[in-house]
């Protein structure tokens, strides 16, 4: 209280010459005002400024860039990455298959040039001087001025949007976030050899040179008419590594919500395609109606899964 009683005596004492200051500083100008965060434009003697300031410069600069491979075209926009409520980067949903880069607060930059089905394509797109721009192949795709602000409140989602909705049929590989670097400023060779990190690199996923490691799938509950005492499985999957059935690739089923599950044996149909079926007894569970199956990979053995089907009497 002595201190607070003390600072306010000082601030009644100067009243006077406060009021004069502020009144005397509307008759002052002040222009060019700017703020900037993450940098220190200058750090020694320096010329001042002879232009007026841009809204953007090279702090702002970005790139984002990945290899995708979609293997059907969408129905409605497929979302490849982005930051809900900040960015996006979609497919079209029409059977253009056109690449849109979308930002909070303005319209969509699309690139019309369709992708390859089942063919790496290489994405990347840029800002660089209030200038954003879509590069397909390496080759200038379309440009427009913009700016993007990432929402770092949000979390950043690739292949699905944070509500699992548009989700990408494909393959998405090499994803890479740089801040700070315009990347390409043109048309260029796209990269040849998996990325490295530098100071600029804020997110690298090398999922084309990185072993995967075991994995265990769980679905949602499925909720039964009546309490199943015997569930189906059908898997659809492609080995990329040599994979042993009911072991490398295992599959499980529970009717209780998935707090107990019961190993299928699966079995490969001879149908020219990895297609796995299994029929397991599951009488024995605890009684229970909600449907939850489980798909458990060992071994760091490299496969990719189309769909999975669940059927149960």
């Amino acid at each position: 209280m002595i201190l607070k009683s003390f600072l306010t005596e000082i601030a009644l004492q100067r009243n006077n010459y406060i009021y004069d200051k502020i009144v005397e500083s509307v008759y002052d100008y002040m222009d060019e005002f700017r703020i900037s965060k993450g940098i220190a434009r200058w750090t020694s003697n320096f010329s001042v400024p002879t232009k007026s300031y841009s809204a953007v410069d090279s702090v702002t600069d970005f790139t984002v860039d990945l290899w995708v491979s979609p293997i059907d075209s969408p129905a409605s926009d497929a979302y490849i990455i982005g930051v809900d409520d900040s960015w996006k980067i979609t497919l079209d949903g029409t059977s253009n298959k056109y690449l849109k880069f979308t930002a909070v607060g303005s319209g969509a930059l699309i690139a019309p040039v369709s992708l390859i089905e089942n063919e790496w394509n290489h994405i990347a797109v840029v800002q660089h001087n209030g200038l954003l721009s879509i590069y397909l192949n390496g080759v200038l795709a379309a440009a427009n001025t913009g700016f993007v602000t990432a929402n770092t409140a949000t979390p950043l989602t690739i292949g699905a949007s944070e509500g699992s909705e548009s989700g990408f049929y494909g393959y998405i590989e090499e994803v890479r976030i740089s801040k700070g670097i315009a990347r390409w400023t043109s048309d260029f060779n796209v990269p040849s050899s998996p990325y490295s990190l530098d100071s600029y690199t804020k997110l690298l996923l090398p999922l084309n040179v990185v072993t995967l490691p075991a994995m265990t799938l769980v679905s949602n509950a499925f909720p039964a008419n009546s309490q199943p005492t015997s569930a189906r499985i059908v898997i659809f999957e492609e080995d990329i590594d040599v994979v042993n059935t009911n072991v490398d690739l295992q599959a499980y089923i529970s009717r209780d919500g998935g707090t107990t599950f019961t190993q299928v044996l699966l079995a490969k149909q001879n149908m020219g395609e990895n297609i796995f079926t299994g029929t397991v007894d599951i009488s024995s569970q605890p009684s229970g109606t909600l449907m939850v199956y489980k798909l458990v990979t060992a071994n760091n053995k490299d496969l990719r899964l189309y769909s999975v089907a669940l059927s149960w009497k």
